[in-house]
C-alpha cells in the first residue's frame, strides 16, 4: 500500500508496516467486516470456498515466504545457539 503524504518512517518496525493510518485501519476492518460476514451469505458457495483457498495463498506466499516463517524456526535458533 503506498504511503500517504506526510507519513514518515522513523524506525524499522513503521517501515515494515503494511496498514500505517487509521483512515487504512478503517479500510481494512470494513474490508474485513463484508469478507467475513456478508460474503458468504451473499454469494454461493463455490465462491466463498475460492475465495478461501485464495486467501490461503496469498497469505502463504505474501507474508510468511520471505520472512522464513515456513517451520524453519528450530534450525534458525539451532543455527543461533552454536
Amino acid at each position: 500500500m503506498m504511503r500517504p503524504c506526510g507519513v514518515f518512517n522513523v524506525d524499522y518496525h513503521q517501515d515494515r508496516a503494511i496498514v500505517r493510518t487509521p483512515l487504512q485501519w478503517a479500510m481494512l476492518l470494513i474490508f474485513l467486516g463484508f469478507m467475513l460476514f456478508l460474503f458468504p451469505r451473499v454469494f454461493p458457495r463455490v465462491y466463498v470456498s475460492l475465495v478461501t483457498y485464495m486467501g490461503i495463498f496469498v497469505i502463504a506466499v505474501v507474508l510468511l515466504l520471505p520472512d522464513g516463517l515456513t517451520g524453519l524456526f528450530r534450525r534458525k535458533r539451532e543455527s543461533a545457539d552454536a
